[in-house]
C-alpha cells in the first residue's frame, strides 16, 4: 500500500535570472551590500532567482556598471 504525506508548498514570487558568472558575481556583491538581501536561490554559475521587487536596483547597478567599465570612442566632429 503506497504512503502518502503531506506537504506544504509556499509559492515565492520572483524574477529569474540568466547571465554569465561575472554579471553574477556582481549581482550577488551587490545582494551583500543591502539589508535585506534579494537573492532567494543561487541556482548555478549562471542562474539566480530574485525577490520581484528587486529587478529595477539591479537593472541600475548593471546600468552603471556597464557606464564605468564600457568603453566608448567619442564621436568626432570631422565627420
Amino acid at each position: 500500500m503506497p504512503v502518502c504525506s503531506s506537504v506544504v508548498v509556499n509559492p515565492i514570487k520572483g524574477t529569474l535570472i540568466t547571465c554569465d558568472p561575472p554579471m553574477k558575481e556582481i549581482i550577488c556583491s551587490l545582494n551583500r551590500q543591502q539589508a535585506e538581501p534579494f537573492i532567494l536561490l543561487d541556482l548555478d554559475a549562471t542562474h539566480l532567482f530574485v525577490k520581484r521587487e528587486a529587478s529595477k536596483l539591479i537593472r541600475e547597478a548593471i546600468l552603471e556598471v556597464q557606464e564605468e567599465w564600457v568603453y566608448t570612442r567619442p564621436m568626432s566632429g570631422n565627420g
